[in-house]
C-alpha cells in the first residue's frame, strides 16, 4: 500500500491531503469520488509516521470513552479490550506494532466508538496522530 500525496485549490488557495491505495488506479478512483477536484502530485511508502506525542491523550479519551461504551452496554469488553479491539489497536500505534491496515483499522473503530457514545471528536483527531510530512 502507498499514500498517494495530493492537491487541490479551493477558493484560489491550493491544499494537500493524501489517501492511502494499492496501487495509482484505485488512488484516482478514491480522489474522484471524493469530488473535490484533486490531483495526484506524489506517491510514497507507507512508513512508520505517527506523532507518538499526542498518542497518551487520544489512550485516555478512548479510555473514557470505552469506560461509557461498557457501562451503557453498548460495546462488549471484546470491542474494547481483545486483540481487535480499538485500545488494543491504540496501543499497536504507541509501540509501532503497526502497519497501513492497522492505522485504517484504528480509524474505523475510533470513529465507531464516538458514534455509539454520541461524542464529537476534535477535528481531525484520528488523523491528527499522522504526520504526512507536509507540514
Amino acid at each position: 500500500m502507498k499514500a498517494y500525496l495530493t492537491e487541490y485549490d479551493l477558493g484560489g488557495a491550493v491544499y494537500a491531503s493524501h489517501v492511502f491505495a494499492n496501487d495509482k488506479g484505485e488512488a484516482e478512483k478514491i480522489i474522484t469520488s471524493r469530488n473535490i477536484s484533486e490531483k495526484i502530485i506524489g506517491e510514497m511508502d507507507f512508513v512508520d509516521c505517527i506523532d507518538r506525542e499526542k498518542l497518551p491523550k487520544l489512550i485516555h479519551t478512548i479510555c473514557f470513552l470505552s469506560y461509557i461504551a461498557l457501562k451503557s452496554g453498548k460495546a462488549t469488553a471484546e470491542e474494547i479490550l481483545s486483540d481487535k479491539g480499538v485500545l488494543h489497536e491504540a496501543i499497536h500505534l504507541l509501540d509501532g506494532s503497526f502497519n497501513e491496515d492497522t492505522i485504517k483499522t484504528f480509524n474505523e473503530k475510533l470513529n465507531w466508538l464516538y458514534a455509539i457514545t454520541n461524542s464529537t471528536p476534535p477535528i481531525a483527531m484520528p488523523l491528527s496522530i499522522i504526520n504526512t510530512g507536509l507540514a
